[in-house]
């Protein structure tokens, strides 16, 4: 079986590949031959498309809703205590491929852990002072820092800080990192910052920083 493709002057004959179709009557046609069909590939209702994008979004807000964190605990409670003592990241920006790769790594020991039969909770935590803060802030105030009395740059610090806070918050979120709830409907919620006057009080009245608070 062939077709004739014309292009200008020219008529080029493509050769397609024919099989015999057989009917229901036992009567045979020549029909293009179907390439799949020679192949011993499975029937399944499995989509060929991930889909990720549209797809993982629905797998975290069933998560949320299964409580599937807190439920870790209260099957673990009285366990033996496998605690990951976090350094936290800074909050002056977005994640990148480095806080991602932190954060699913030690992501990887706690529930690693938790399915060893360990309680290992994990509290997520920020650092929210010192100078990637500051930088990044001097460099959106520029000229106009030098106009500003210093309490109103470290509002505008601070400011910053929490912007990046709440943003990094879903983005771990959004990789299938698991934390400790403070908030309800709202995992990774709070955490430990070193903004809360209760860190900064436990930090003056300690010699060492208390990284309970991260861990």
């Amino acid at each position: 079986m062939t077709s004739d493709c014309a292009v200008g002057q020219w008529t080029f004959v493509s050769r397609l590949p024919i099989m015999k179709k057989i009917n229901y009557l036992g009567e045979s046609t020549l029909v293009p031959l179907e390439l799949k069909s020679t192949i011993n590939l499975p029937r399944t209702g499995f989509p060929m498309k991930a889909n990720l994008p549209q797809n993982e979004p629905k797998i975290m807000a069933r998560w949320e809703q299964m409580r599937i964190y807190e439920r870790i605990r209260e099957v673990r409670k009285g366990a033996p205590v496998y605690v990951l003592h976090d350094g936290p990241p800074y909050a002056n920006g977005p994640i990148h491929l480095g806080t991602a790769m932190n954060k699913c790594l030690k992501d990887f020991i706690v529930k690693s852990k938790s399915m060893s039969g360990f309680d290992s909770p994990y509290v997520p935590g920020w650092d929210c002072h010192g100078l990637p803060i500051e930088i990044k802030v001097d460099q959106q105030l520029g000229g106009k820092k030098l106009q500003m009395r210093p309490v109103d740059v470290r509002a505008e610090c601070r400011k910053y800080a929490e912007k990046y806070l709440d943003l990094q918050r879903q983005q771990f979120k959004r990789i299938g990192v698991f934390g400790r709830r403070y908030i309800k409907d709202c995992a990774l919620s709070t955490g430990a910052f070193t903004m809360k006057p209760r860190w900064r009080k436990r930090r003056s009245n300690t010699r060492t920083i208390p990284v309970r608070l991260y861990g």
